[in-house]
């Protein structure tokens, strides 16, 4: 649930298309809270995510670094019935730290540099988000899995209430935003977490 205010002078203005602007951004605020509870959320009274229900798969011998190897052997760790639909989750600086590796066969340096920052890293999607830790102590720092087997369930679609009365006195209109889901990951095993030492 959020709520935004606006003043009746900027409405009634329009100039900038003042609806598309708060539409988009209520969009992307959706599309935050999605991502915090897929991902990190840890199922106390809201949705857990694949880090916190993921099976272990490699603990990262640094707590601030990951070998190439060792992202090599967290995918390898992905049993093989989920292994052909799986993708990687993580941040975008981890994977431009991860793409820098270079010195040993495992390199993910393509000569010349592939099709740009995003796209497959060991022939997988990579999926980007804030939302996953940083690479630091103790932290969760990459995800590899299918998510075919990661259940979200919305109970409503993103619901916005206009009220131009509540705060009438001040010359404000009142939105509020509501929307209600859940998510759970059905299988923990198609999943694989790398833990920072």
């Amino acid at each position: 649930t959020s709520t935004v205010q606006a003043s009746e002078e900027l409405l009634s203005d329009q100039v900038s298309n003042l609806d598309a602007f708060l539409s988009d951004g209520w969009g992307r605020g959706l599309a935050q809270a999605y991502n915090q509870a897929t991902l990190v959320d840890d199922g106390s009274s809201k949705p857990k995510g694949v880090s916190a229900s993921a099976t272990a798969g490699v603990a990262f011998a640094s707590a601030t670094a990951i070998t190439a190897a060792e992202l090599v052997e967290l995918y390898h760790s992905v049993p093989d019935y989920y292994s052909e639909g799986s993708v990687w989750v993580m941040r975008n600086a981890t994977l431009g730290a991860l793409r820098a590796l270079t010195g040993n066969p495992f390199s993910f340096n393509p000569t010349p540099q592939g099709s740009g920052p995003y796209g497959d890293l060991y022939g997988k999607r990579v999926l980007l988000s804030d939302k996953m830790a940083a690479p630091t102590t103790g932290n969760i720092s990459v995800v590899v899995g299918n998510w075919s087997f990661y259940a979200l369930v919305e109970r409503a679609s993103l619901e916005v209430f206009r009220d131009p009365y509540s705060s009438a006195s001040t010359g404000q209109v009142n939105f509020y935003c509501k929307a209600r889901f859940g998510g759970l990951t059905i299988l923990p095993e198609a999943f694989r977490k790398g833990t920072q030492a």
